[in-house]
């Protein structure tokens, strides 16, 4: 049985070229009845199974901290009844996110529909590592691939 290799973290070096191999988008329908935004942070909508999507393939923002529902940052708004890309793993600039996260920190879900928060313990879901501080409500983050 082969392995599939970790998701290496992004060196600050890293030129624009090498940061975009490392980072996959998938296509998700967004069937929640609203606009998600670019930046949001979503998890699997189990309630949609359609002729549309296919169980599994729609997403939407919630309100619960740490879910194991996490797919990724939708890459570029996604308008309701449409599909758009969602980032699953590597560098996300513009990740909604709460205050108080420092560069270098693990991240996960937060309880706030669409956001990102420090993860505070070792035994919280961190789906990826943020490399700069909130800004304006927004990090720079790279995502580990929990959406694959």
């Amino acid at each position: 049985m082969s392995r599939i290799p970790a998701p290496q973290l992004m060196e600050s070096n890293w030129t624009a070229e090498q940061q975009d191999l490392a980072r996959a988008t998938r296509l998700y329908y967004n069937g929640s009845g609203a606009k998600i935004a670019a930046g949001s942070a979503v998890v699997q909508d189990l309630s949609i199974s359609t002729a549309t999507a296919a169980l599994g393939q729609a997403i939407k923002k919630d309100t619960t901290a740490d879910s194991p529902g996490f797919i990724g940052v939708v890459d570029v708004d996604i308008p309701n009844l449409t599909w758009g890309m969602v980032v699953v793993q590597g560098t996300k600039t513009l990740a909604l996110a709460e205050a108080g996260i420092a560069a270098g920190d693990l991240v996960q879900k937060s309880g706030v529909a669409g956001t990102l928060e420090k993860a505070f313990a070792t035994t919280e879901r961190a789906v990826g590592r943020a490399l700069t501080a909130t800004a304006s409500g927004s990090i720079t983050v790279v995502l580990f691939g929990a959406g694959n």
